[in-house]
């Protein structure tokens, strides 16, 4: 393989050294270049625009997404020490919370019946940063929490944190043999209730 790859990179070098500079156009010698590499790795098998996207094109959108998602966590970790610094009870706010939480509205409320069978996912917590006057937000999380049935079923509840770790909104949506019913939960006198209901 080490071979045939020095071949490559050989071929390529004597190709700039060859035309690099003369009278040709800088559109063809690039998608030949272009085209020679795609041949060597393969391709990606993965099609925009009826053209196929290089491993090369694929692995540098791996690396940005995963710089992203890193630079966000970095982020989170910052807001949510400044949620606590500014005296928000983030301690209280975890998976095993959320998902309590989340099945105590989707049952209690929106009668989900989500049982044993389902297997809870990894719930998500996005902290929300302070202010601009460096004040708590009235959500300083939104969480979301998904059960997937063996059947293919699904509850899915977003909810959004006060500080005070109580959650105070909500949207939930079960998905039954392909069709999707919502329930819109709003804080109404204190308490939790069903503002909206309905099909998508």
């Amino acid at each position: 393989m080490g071979f045939f790859k020095e071949a490559r990179n050989a071929f390529v070098t004597a190709w700039h050294e060859e035309f690099d500079g003369k009278d040709m156009k800088k559109e063809f010698r690039d998608a030949f270049i272009e085209g020679w590499e795609n041949g060597w790795s393969g391709g990606s098998g993965i099609y925009e625009n009826g053209r196929e996207v290089s491993n090369a094109e694929m692995e540098r959108r791996r690396r940005a997404h995963d710089e992203q998602e890193a630079a966000y966590m970095r982020e989170q970790v910052e807001t949510r020490r400044a949620l606590a610094d500014a005296g928000a009870n983030v301690e209280a706010i975890d998976a095993a919370r959320v998902l309590a939480d989340a099945r105590d509205i989707a049952d209690g409320l929106c009668r989900a019946r989500i049982g044993d069978a389902a297997k809870p996912c990894e719930p998500l917590i996005d902290w929300r940063p302070l202010t601009k006057t460096g004040k708590l937000p009235k959500c300083v999380a939104r969480a979301t929490a998904v059960w997937d049935r063996p059947n293919g079923d699904s509850v899915i509840v977003h909810m959004g944190y006060t500080a005070d770790a109580r959650p105070y909104t909500a949207d939930v949506h079960i998905w039954t043999a392909g069709e999707r019913y919502s329930y819109k939960i709003r804080t109404v006198g204190g308490e939790l209730a069903v503002a909206g209901e309905g099909p998508a």
